[in-house]
Order: C-alpha cells, then structure tokens, then sequence
C-alpha cells in the first residue's frame, strides 16, 4: 500500500536493511511534510493551528522556567574562586538547555493532546487526496473530537511510566556532583527516549 504514497511521503519498511542515506534523510522529512503540505493549501489548516498553539505553549513555559534557571544554577557553584569562572558559563548554558528540554517535555504533553483531532483530520485528508479512501470517508472532525478521550488516556499510561521511571533515578541526587551529573546525563537520556517513543 506505502508504494501508492508519492516519495516524498513514503514510509520506510520496517526490517529492511537501511543506509546511512535512509537514516539522515529523516533530517529533511519536515521539509518533505511542509512541500507536501504547500502544494495541498487545504492542508494548511491543519498543521499550522496546533503548530502555533505548540509554539505558544513552549515559549510561555521557557519564559516561566528561565528567569529562575540561573538563581538556581548559581545555588550550585561556588561564589568565588577559579572553579566560578571555569563552570558559571558552561552551566548557565545547561541550565537554560534544561529548562528548554523541560518546556518541550510540558510541549510533548498538552501538544499531543491539542494537535490529537488536527492529526486525526490530517490524516484522512491526505489519504483521501492520495485516493487511498474516497473523499466522503475521511475522518470527520466529531470522530476526531469523539476518539479525544482514548488520547487522553493512553498520554496519562505514558507519562506514569515516565515519572516512574524519572523517580527511580532522584536518589542519584543524594550524591554530590556525580550524582547530579549522573541524574542529568540519565534523565535526558530517558527524556529523549521518551519523546522519541511519543512521534514513532
């Protein structure tokens, strides 16, 4: 069925054996989504409402989050001496790198929920103008809204296991300087993973 999709919309196979090619052209598959999306205006719609109401959310919880990323970081380091002027700016600059994967962790989460019945629609609307279903079948938007509720529920699974899994590495915190660092290193790490898992 993916060989009726043009290019620049086809899926890998997965079990395939992949190239290097494969792999880095998952860079440009936003470009290939938004060419796609310009040459069908009536997609537009679509992605661009909760891609603000994205955008919005993310840049009004860095603004919460930042001003007191670098009172806190300074609690950390030393308040003067060599150690100071070696590590404020490395760990300003994490600090604030923080505080941004955080917004778009609260992003994945109030995003996922908001983008859920634009997707829904999206998808129909680009199937039905692939002629993979007829145009009067595509997804509506009262069964978008109607299938919210299963949104919800599986996003409230998902990030139970993620503040499990968050909680199990805080006694890492006890430890000076390794244990934090450990707790950063290991929690980006599942963080990433965990986004990672949220748009496959």
């Amino acid at each position: 069925m993916a060989e009726t999709l043009p290019a620049e919309i086809r899926p890998v196979t997965l079990g395939t054996p992949q190239t290097p090619g494969h792999f880095l052209s998952g860079f440009v598959a936003p470009l290939r989504a938004v060419k796609y999306i310009f040459t069908h205006p009536s997609l537009i719609p679509y992605s661009t409402l909760p891609l603000l109401a994205n955008m919005a959310i993310l840049v009004l919880l860095f603004f919460i989050f930042a001003p007191h990323t670098r009172g806190f970081i300074e609690g950390w380091i030393p308040t003067t001496g060599w150690a100071r002027t070696v590590l404020y700016i490395p760990m300003i600059m994490l600090g604030y790198g923080i505080a941004l994967l955080v917004g778009a962790v609260f992003v994945n989460l109030f995003g996922t929920l908001i983008a859920s019945p634009f997707n829904d629609v999206l998808s129909g609307r680009v199937e039905a103008l692939e002629g993979r279903l007829p145009a009067g079948t595509a997804t509506t938007w009262a069964q978008a809204v109607g299938r919210f509720g299963l949104v919800l529920i599986d996003e409230i699974k998902k990030w139970t296991v993620y503040l499990a899994v968050m909680a199990l590495l805080v006694p890492l915190m006890i430890v000076p300087v390794a244990g934090h660092v450990a707790f950063t290193v290991l929690g980006s790490l599942v963080t990433f993973w965990f986004l990672g898992f949220e748009y496959l």
